[in-house]
C-alpha cells in the first residue's frame, strides 16, 4: 500500500496495527488458513461478507477494496474485471466505492508486482 501511495509509510506484519492511524482498515473475510483461497467454500466468503457489510454500515468508509478477484466473484456470483465495481449501497443509502485488485499473495503469478501496484494506485486516485 505504501508503493501505491495509499499509505505514507511502509508497514509490515509487525507494525500493521498502525494502519488505522492512516484511515485504512483491514479485515479478513474467511478465518481459515489454507494454501489457496480456492479451498475456502463459497458460503464462508459470503458469511464473511455479511460481517464486512455490518462494518461498512458502522464505519461508512469511502471505499472497500477486495484483495482477490475470485473472492469478489464468489461473494457476488458474477464475473468481473479488475478495478472499479458498482458501489455497495448501505442500509442508510450511503454508497461505498467498491474496488477489486489482484490478490497480493506471492502465489498469484498472473500479475507482476508493478501491475498490482498500478491497479492499487488507481484506487488511490479515486479517493
Amino acid at each position: 500500500m505504501y508503493d501505491s501511495g495509499i499509505l505514507p509509510i511502509h508497514l509490515n506484519s509487525n507494525t500493521d496495527e498502525q494502519i488505522l492511524h492512516y484511515g485504512v482498515g483491514l479485515t479478513c473475510l474467511a478465518q481459515e488458513s489454507t494454501p489457496t483461497t480456492d479451498l475456502i467454500e463459497t458460503h464462508k466468503w459470503k458469511s464473511g461478507y455479511q460481517q464486512l457489510y455490518k462494518k461498512l454500515c458502522l464505519y461508512k468508509p469511502k471505499a472497500v477494496c477486495f484483495n482477490g478477484k475470485g473472492i469478489y466473484e464468489s461473494i457476488f456470483d458474477k464475473k468481473i474485471s479488475m478495478g472499479l465495481q458498482s458501489p455497495i449501497k448501505l442500509e442508510d443509502g450511503t454508497k461505498v466505492i467498491c474496488y477489486v485488485m489482484p490478490s497480493t499473495s506471492a502465489r498469484v503469478k498472473a500479475y507482476t508486482y508493478e501491475q498490482k501496484k498500478k491497479i492499487l494506485s488507481n484506487l488511490k486516485n479515486l479517493l
